[in-house]
Protein backbone atom coordinates (compact mmCIF):
# COMPACT_ATOMS: atom_id res chain seq x y z
CA UNK A 1 0.00 0.00 0.00
CA UNK A 2 1.77 3.11 -1.02
CA UNK A 3 0.31 6.53 0.08
CA UNK A 4 0.86 9.55 -1.90
CA UNK A 5 0.33 13.18 -0.69
CA UNK A 6 -0.66 15.74 -3.17
CA UNK A 7 -1.58 19.47 -3.58
CA UNK A 8 -3.99 21.18 -5.63
CA UNK A 9 -4.66 25.11 -6.83
CA UNK A 10 -8.00 25.83 -7.62
CA UNK A 11 -8.37 29.26 -9.85
CA UNK A 12 -11.64 30.93 -10.59
CA UNK A 13 -12.48 31.49 -13.99
CA UNK A 14 -14.45 34.20 -16.24
CA UNK A 15 -15.29 36.50 -13.44
CA UNK A 16 -16.42 39.84 -14.65
CA UNK A 17 -15.97 42.80 -13.14
CA UNK A 18 -17.89 45.51 -12.96
CA UNK A 19 -17.71 48.75 -12.97
CA UNK A 20 -16.31 50.72 -9.29
CA UNK A 21 -15.74 47.36 -8.28
CA UNK A 22 -12.12 45.98 -7.01
CA UNK A 23 -11.20 42.58 -8.77
CA UNK A 24 -9.91 39.93 -6.25
CA UNK A 25 -8.80 36.27 -7.60
CA UNK A 26 -8.50 33.87 -4.77
CA UNK A 27 -6.25 31.12 -5.00
CA UNK A 28 -7.14 28.51 -2.58
CA UNK A 29 -4.61 25.63 -1.33
CA UNK A 30 -6.40 22.47 0.10
CA UNK A 31 -3.82 19.00 0.36
CA UNK A 32 -5.56 15.66 0.27
CA UNK A 33 -4.13 12.18 0.74
CA UNK A 34 -4.63 9.75 -2.45
CA UNK A 35 -4.12 5.93 -1.72
CA UNK A 36 -2.87 3.57 -4.06
CA UNK A 37 -3.46 0.02 -3.53
CA UNK A 38 -1.05 -2.37 -5.34
CA UNK A 39 -1.32 -6.20 -4.98
CA UNK A 40 -1.50 -9.30 -6.89
CA UNK A 41 -3.39 -9.90 -10.27
CA UNK A 42 -6.40 -11.10 -9.19
CA UNK A 43 -6.37 -10.97 -5.39
CA UNK A 44 -8.91 -9.10 -3.39
CA UNK A 45 -7.00 -6.58 -0.82
CA UNK A 46 -8.50 -6.42 2.77
CA UNK A 47 -7.05 -3.67 5.00
CA UNK A 48 -7.43 -3.75 8.82
CA UNK A 49 -6.13 -0.89 10.57
CA UNK A 50 -1.93 -1.12 9.22
CA UNK A 51 -2.28 -4.65 8.21
CA UNK A 52 -3.04 -5.88 4.55
CA UNK A 53 -4.38 -9.33 3.81
CA UNK A 54 -4.85 -10.31 0.19
CA UNK A 55 -6.12 -13.27 -0.85
CA UNK A 56 -8.23 -14.60 -4.27
CA UNK A 57 -12.02 -13.89 -3.81
CA UNK A 58 -12.63 -16.75 -5.48
CA UNK A 59 -11.01 -20.32 -6.39
CA UNK A 60 -11.81 -22.66 -8.43
CA UNK A 61 -10.98 -26.43 -7.25
CA UNK A 62 -11.32 -29.84 -9.01
CA UNK A 63 -13.67 -32.41 -7.18
CA UNK A 64 -11.83 -34.94 -5.63
CA UNK A 65 -8.58 -33.26 -6.00
CA UNK A 66 -5.90 -30.69 -3.54
CA UNK A 67 -5.91 -27.09 -4.96
CA UNK A 68 -3.28 -24.45 -3.81
CA UNK A 69 -2.62 -20.92 -3.50
CA UNK A 70 -1.55 -18.50 -1.48
CA UNK A 71 -2.50 -15.29 0.60
CA UNK A 72 -0.47 -12.43 1.41
CA UNK A 73 0.13 -11.12 4.72
CA UNK A 74 1.86 -7.14 5.55
CA UNK A 75 1.60 -4.89 7.84
CA UNK A 76 3.28 -2.53 10.84
CA UNK A 77 2.13 -5.13 13.80
CA UNK A 78 2.18 -8.57 14.40
CA UNK A 79 -1.33 -10.86 13.95
CA UNK A 80 -2.81 -14.12 15.20
CA UNK A 81 -4.29 -15.86 11.74
CA UNK A 82 -7.20 -18.57 12.31
CA UNK A 83 -8.87 -20.33 8.93
CA UNK A 84 -12.02 -22.45 9.02
CA UNK A 85 -13.52 -24.16 6.00
CA UNK A 86 -16.71 -24.94 4.96
CA UNK A 87 -17.62 -27.86 2.55
CA UNK A 88 -14.43 -28.09 1.48
CA UNK A 89 -11.29 -29.99 4.06
CA UNK A 90 -8.19 -28.20 4.90
CA UNK A 91 -5.28 -29.97 4.73
CA UNK A 92 -3.04 -26.92 6.01
CA UNK A 93 -1.60 -23.63 5.86
CA UNK A 94 2.25 -23.33 5.68
CA UNK A 95 5.00 -21.00 5.84
CA UNK A 96 7.74 -22.40 3.51
CA UNK A 97 7.96 -25.67 4.55
CA UNK A 98 6.59 -24.94 8.03
CA UNK A 99 2.94 -25.95 8.84
CA UNK A 100 1.18 -23.65 10.64
CA UNK A 101 -0.69 -24.88 14.12
CA UNK A 102 -3.93 -22.42 14.34
CA UNK A 103 -4.31 -19.99 16.10
CA UNK A 104 -1.37 -18.94 14.39
CA UNK A 105 1.00 -15.82 15.58
CA UNK A 106 2.79 -14.65 12.56
CA UNK A 107 5.17 -12.01 12.98
CA UNK A 108 4.49 -8.98 10.06
CA UNK A 109 7.18 -6.25 8.38
CA UNK A 110 6.13 -3.16 6.83
CA UNK A 111 8.16 -3.38 4.09
CA UNK A 112 8.16 -7.23 3.31
CA UNK A 113 5.36 -9.44 2.09
CA UNK A 114 4.86 -12.83 4.02
CA UNK A 115 3.51 -15.49 1.45
CA UNK A 116 1.03 -17.89 3.29
CA UNK A 117 0.16 -21.26 1.06
CA UNK A 118 -3.24 -22.46 1.53
CA UNK A 119 -4.22 -26.25 0.48
CA UNK A 120 -7.52 -27.76 0.94
CA UNK A 121 -8.89 -30.75 -0.63
CA UNK A 122 -12.51 -30.58 -2.25
CA UNK A 123 -14.60 -34.18 -1.23
CA UNK A 124 -18.01 -32.83 -2.11
CA UNK A 125 -19.45 -31.54 -5.05
CA UNK A 126 -20.75 -27.90 -4.87
CA UNK A 127 -19.80 -24.45 -3.34
CA UNK A 128 -17.59 -24.03 -0.50
CA UNK A 129 -15.68 -21.47 1.45
CA UNK A 130 -12.41 -20.52 3.31
CA UNK A 131 -12.65 -18.22 6.28
CA UNK A 132 -9.47 -16.45 7.44
CA UNK A 133 -9.84 -14.35 10.84
CA UNK A 134 -7.14 -11.88 11.61
CA UNK A 135 -6.37 -10.63 14.83
CA UNK A 136 -4.02 -7.66 15.56
CA UNK A 137 -1.86 -7.94 18.40
CA UNK A 138 -0.91 -4.68 18.83
CA UNK A 139 -4.77 -2.80 18.95
CA UNK A 140 -6.94 -5.58 19.27
CA UNK A 141 -8.44 -5.30 16.18
CA UNK A 142 -10.75 -8.61 14.35
CA UNK A 143 -11.62 -8.67 10.91
CA UNK A 144 -13.25 -12.20 8.67
CA UNK A 145 -12.63 -12.37 5.19
CA UNK A 146 -13.61 -15.33 2.94
CA UNK A 147 -12.49 -17.04 -0.19
CA UNK A 148 -15.65 -18.56 -2.55
CA UNK A 149 -14.30 -22.11 -3.13
CA UNK A 150 -16.49 -23.17 -6.77
CA UNK A 151 -15.97 -26.88 -7.13
CA UNK A 152 -15.59 -28.44 -10.69
CA UNK A 153 -16.78 -31.70 -11.76
CA UNK A 154 -18.38 -34.12 -9.14
CA UNK A 155 -20.86 -37.06 -9.14
CA UNK A 156 -23.18 -36.87 -11.90
CA UNK A 157 -26.73 -36.44 -10.08
CA UNK A 158 -28.89 -37.28 -12.76
CA UNK A 159 -28.56 -41.07 -12.84
CA UNK A 160 -29.53 -40.92 -9.10
CA UNK A 161 -32.54 -38.61 -9.36
CA UNK A 162 -33.89 -40.91 -12.66
CA UNK A 163 -33.53 -43.97 -10.18
CA UNK A 164 -35.32 -41.74 -7.21
CA UNK A 165 -38.27 -41.14 -10.00
CA UNK A 166 -38.35 -44.65 -10.50
CA UNK A 167 -38.50 -46.03 -7.29
CA UNK A 168 -41.59 -43.26 -6.77
CA UNK A 169 -42.99 -44.72 -9.41
CA UNK A 170 -42.70 -48.33 -8.80
CA UNK A 171 -43.52 -47.87 -5.10
CA UNK A 172 -47.00 -45.55 -6.63
CA UNK A 173 -47.42 -48.78 -9.02
CA UNK A 174 -47.11 -51.56 -6.07
CA UNK A 175 -49.83 -49.70 -4.19
CA UNK A 176 -51.59 -48.88 -7.38
CA UNK A 177 -52.02 -52.81 -7.87
CA UNK A 178 -52.20 -53.52 -4.05
CA UNK A 179 -55.20 -51.59 -3.53
CA UNK A 180 -56.89 -53.04 -6.50
CA UNK A 181 -55.74 -56.53 -5.26
CA UNK A 182 -57.31 -55.70 -1.93
CA UNK A 183 -60.76 -54.23 -3.21
CA UNK A 184 -60.94 -57.98 -5.38
CA UNK A 185 -59.95 -59.72 -2.32
CA UNK A 186 -63.51 -57.39 -0.46
CA UNK A 187 -65.65 -57.62 -3.48
CA UNK A 188 -64.96 -61.50 -3.56
CA UNK A 189 -65.22 -62.06 0.36
CA UNK A 190 -68.23 -60.26 0.15
CA UNK A 191 -69.85 -62.18 -2.31
CA UNK A 192 -68.68 -65.32 -1.09
CA UNK A 193 -70.73 -64.74 1.93
CA UNK A 194 -73.64 -63.12 0.41
CA UNK A 195 -73.80 -66.42 -1.54
CA UNK A 196 -73.26 -68.64 1.62
CA UNK A 197 -75.96 -66.70 3.68
CA UNK A 198 -78.12 -67.13 0.62
CA UNK A 199 -77.80 -70.80 0.20
CA UNK A 200 -77.98 -70.85 3.97
CA UNK A 201 -81.47 -69.11 3.78
CA UNK A 202 -83.06 -71.44 0.53
CA UNK A 203 -81.29 -74.76 2.78
CA UNK A 204 -83.49 -73.91 5.72
CA UNK A 205 -86.67 -72.34 3.22
CA UNK A 206 -85.99 -76.13 1.72
CA UNK A 207 -85.56 -78.11 4.95
CA UNK A 208 -88.73 -76.26 6.09
CA UNK A 209 -91.01 -76.75 3.39
CA UNK A 210 -89.80 -80.75 3.69
CA UNK A 211 -90.21 -80.71 7.42
CA UNK A 212 -93.83 -79.61 7.07
CA UNK A 213 -94.35 -82.24 4.18
CA UNK A 214 -93.35 -84.80 6.84
CA UNK A 215 -95.59 -83.47 9.06
CA UNK A 216 -98.89 -84.14 6.54
CA UNK A 217 -98.05 -86.88 5.65
CA UNK A 218 -97.03 -88.82 9.64
CA UNK A 219 -100.50 -86.81 10.11
CA UNK A 220 -102.44 -88.10 7.49
CA UNK A 221 -100.83 -92.10 7.93
CA UNK A 222 -101.93 -92.11 11.37
CA UNK A 223 -105.16 -90.65 10.30
CA UNK A 224 -105.29 -93.73 8.06
CA UNK A 225 -104.64 -95.93 10.69
CA UNK A 226 -106.92 -94.24 13.23
CA UNK A 227 -109.86 -95.17 10.57
CA UNK A 228 -108.87 -98.69 10.25
CA UNK A 229 -109.18 -99.63 13.48
CA UNK A 230 -112.39 -98.17 14.34
CA UNK A 231 -113.72 -100.43 11.44
CA UNK A 232 -112.39 -102.76 12.64
CA UNK A 233 -113.91 -102.45 15.88
CA UNK A 234 -117.22 -102.08 14.64
CA UNK A 235 -117.16 -105.29 12.62
CA UNK A 236 -116.03 -107.31 15.93
CA UNK A 237 -118.87 -105.86 17.51
CA UNK A 238 -120.99 -106.52 15.11
CA UNK A 239 -120.08 -110.48 14.74
CA UNK A 240 -120.79 -110.50 18.35
CA UNK A 241 -124.44 -110.14 18.15
CA UNK A 242 -125.82 -113.90 18.96
CA UNK A 243 -128.22 -114.93 16.67
CA UNK A 244 -132.22 -115.76 17.33
CA UNK A 245 -132.83 -118.62 18.96
CA UNK A 246 -129.55 -119.33 20.67
CA UNK A 247 -128.66 -119.43 24.53
CA UNK A 248 -126.73 -117.13 25.75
Amino acid sequence: MITVTARTNVTPLYVVPSAGASRIVAVVQQPFAITVEVGHSGYAIQTIGNVVFQTLATVKATYASLTTWQVYLTGAQNVTLDVATTGVRLKGVFSGNQALAFPATVTLAPTAELPLTVQIEVPNAGAGSVTFTIHLLGTGDTEVFTTQVAVIGGPDASGAATATILWIAGAALAASVFGLISLNTVRHRKKLRNATLEKSVKKGYHARRQERARNRNRRHHEGGKGNARSKGAGQGQRGTVPAKGARP
